[in-house]
């Protein structure tokens, strides 16, 4: 699904990994995260990940971008209990996120 967010964004890379996200980071030579914060409560949880990462990992620095207002209530908890509900979520996903979920829980 990130693959489909990020479509047609020529310096923008998806990748999965079954590891801690500094490991990634380390054999790959990526010495930043960015993390998406959307209120208190992600900051919070996000400042102690980054300490443990950067004691774990030095050489890897995390960044963080405040959310949009308008997406600072939303997780992906609230957009599957809306998809199951039958409700417009075009919204919360971009397109090709919304296809894949359609095509995915109409296999189930």
């Amino acid at each position: 699904m990130l693959a489909a967010a990020c479509e047609g964004m020529d310096n923008v890379i998806t990748a999965s990994d079954g590891g801690m996200v500094v490991d990634y980071c380390r054999r790959n030579g990526i010495n930043i995260i960015v993390r998406g914060l959307r209120g208190r409560e992600d900051l919070e949880y996000e400042m102690t990940m980054a300490k443990n990462n950067s004691s774990y990992a030095p050489g890897v620095s995390t960044f963080f971008l405040p959310a949009d207002e308008a997406y600072g209530n939303v997780s992906s908890s609230e957009v599957r209990r809306r998809f199951a509900s039958g409700d417009d979520i075009s919204d919360l996903v971009p397109a090709g996120v919304e296809a894949l979920m359609k095509e995915y829980w109409q296999n189930e």
